[in-house]
């Protein structure tokens, strides 16, 4: 289900270009509003995977094309999933610094009670 949305949504990509091109900003905001919808139902997945089955950077790409929109209401609609993009790396960067000084850890004291035995 999730998939044939995903791909959907995509296929749909172009009738915000021609939008944007004729100015028609309430169609960019709303077709925004669905690219940014997908983009943070897909956050996890696209953290988890970049660029595999659900984590398709092209869904990066489509939330990114709302930045470029010269209204800044469109832009704006993008905000949530840019926060939530960098929090959830920054989770992921701190755990993995956590399981990387706890190996380290690990294996000095490895190290230092090998020699007692």
């Amino acid at each position: 289900m999730v998939e044939f949305l995903k791909t959907n949504v995509y296929k749909i990509s172009s009738v915000y270009k021609q939008a944007k091109q004729m100015e028609d900003i309430d169609k960019c905001h709303h077709l925004c509003r669905l690219f940014t919808e997908l983009g943070e139902a897909l956050l996890e997945m696209i953290c988890n995977t970049p660029g595999e089955g659900l984590g398709d950077l092209t869904t990066v790409n489509l939330v990114l094309d709302g930045l470029d929109h010269y209204d800044w209401e469109v832009s704006y609609v993008t905000f949530n999933f840019w926060y939530r993009l960098c929090e959830t790396l920054q989770e992921y960067f701190l755990e993995l610094t956590r399981s990387t000084r706890l190996l380290v850890n690990w294996d000095r004291e490895f190290k230092l009670n090998r020699n007692k035995f």
